[in-house]
């Protein structure tokens, strides 16, 4: 027992007695306690112990009050964000495998699910990619809310900074913009209070560090692989998103999965596919499996199609993203396009009879376009 502990026992004892020179020192000896383990003469004061009791109290109070709860006690200020980041984004993944389109998600995924839409990723890809982002914010949401670890906040915070600078590239790069400004809004605001938060959470004491290096390094790993799938997304989305070559069967085939599709006056584009350097369309017109038609009138109807599509061509160059595209790709790797009328079958099941065709070549595009 040291000496300091031996006059805290002397100083509880009605025994004690205060000596100018040397403190408090044994009434009986008039020297400093001698004891080793307990005092025969020790008498104890019931009244200085109530006030050293009391004494310990008020600092104990004094110390709760000046002190922030320990994070265990309670989530970082701001920690519920990344949940309903993370909740939106699922939200926003289940919404999109039925069809359904959902505006207030995470950039990154939803460049995702257009990238898989028309095959510029593999779609087991996508959807490994969809889910990783979402869980990445899930787990800052729990070590900031379960054990209040500073770090994670601030991750968190970059990686969501990161996906509204990949929204913004996005808007640039669209042409319909309508459906991506609410989304930017949303993005904003939750920037804007999780900026507050950071400075909050950067003046406050309360926060704890990760005990085990290992988990430290696994989470900035986590983080670092959410960051390059968001800019990989972007990437994939951008640098593929015109035809070519390498991707014009990709397209096709997308285009067949919604056919057939009805294009008015009693006509339905069937089937799309590529024949060499031409993109095939074959179309049936209804009504007319039974009509007998001279060549004259296919003639006919050849050229007055062939001018029709050829005249609205600049207007809706203009206008329509996806003929665009096409109307780019066409020029650039000189593919012709060829419209193939048929009879509709009289009968379910029943046969289709060509009756005329229309092609419009690289240099018809020239002329109208210019």
């Amino acid at each position: 027992m040291t000496p300091e502990e031996k006059i805290k026992i002397c100083a509880l004892c009605q025994n004690r007695k205060m000596s100018l020179q040397k403190g408090i020192v044994c009434g009986l000896t008039d020297e400093k306690p001698q004891f080793e383990e307990a005092c025969e003469s020790y008498l104890v004061d019931e009244k200085e112990v109530a006030i050293e009791k009391e004494r310990l109290e008020d600092e104990e109070h004094e110390i709760g009050e000046n002190t922030a709860p320990a994070p265990e006690d309670g989530a970082l200020p701001g920690a519920g964000w990344f949940k309903t980041i993370a909740i939106l984004s699922i939200l926003n993944i289940a919404l999109y495998f039925i069809g359904v389109s959902f505006i207030f998600g995470l950039a990154s995924t939803q460049l995702l699910q257009a990238a898989s839409d028309i095959r510029l990723i593999n779609p087991i890809v996508g959807v490994f990619g969809m889910i990783a982002i979402p869980a990445f914010f899930y787990l800052t949401w729990w070590l900031t809310a379960k054990k209040g670890y500073k770090l994670c906040y601030n991750v968190g915070y970059a990686i969501y900074a990161l996906d509204t600078v990949l929204l913004v590239l996005l808007m640039m790069q669209s042409g319909d913009k309508s459906l991506l400004i609410p989304e930017l809004i949303f993005h904003a605001i939750a920037l804007l209070i999780g900026f507050n938060i950071f400075k909050v959470n950067s003046r406050s004491s309360q926060s704890n560090s990760f005990s085990n290096s290992t988990h430290k390094l696994l989470y900035l790993l986590a983080a670092g692989v959410a960051a390059l799938i968001s800019v990989a997304s972007l990437t994939a989305f951008t640098e593929n998103q015109e035809l070519s070559e390498d991707n014009i069967e990709a397209y096709i085939e997308i285009c067949n999965e919604n056919l057939p599709q009805d294009l008015g006056d009693g006509v339905t584009q069937t089937k799309m596919y590529l024949d060499g350097k031409c993109i095939v369309y074959e179309c049936e017109i209804e009504g007319t499996g039974n009509l007998m038609l001279d060549e004259y009138s296919l003639f006919l109807a050849e050229a007055n199609g062939k001018a029709e599509i050829l005249s609205s061509l600049p207007q809706n160059y203009q206008t329509d993203e996806d003929i665009r595209m096409l109307v780019d790709f066409m020029l650039e790797y000189e593919y012709s396009i060829k419209y193939v009328y048929k009879a509709a079958p009289l009968y379910k099941n029943g046969a289709s009879k060509d009756l005329y065709s229309i092609t419009i070549t690289p240099a018809d595009l020239r002329l109208y376009l210019k």
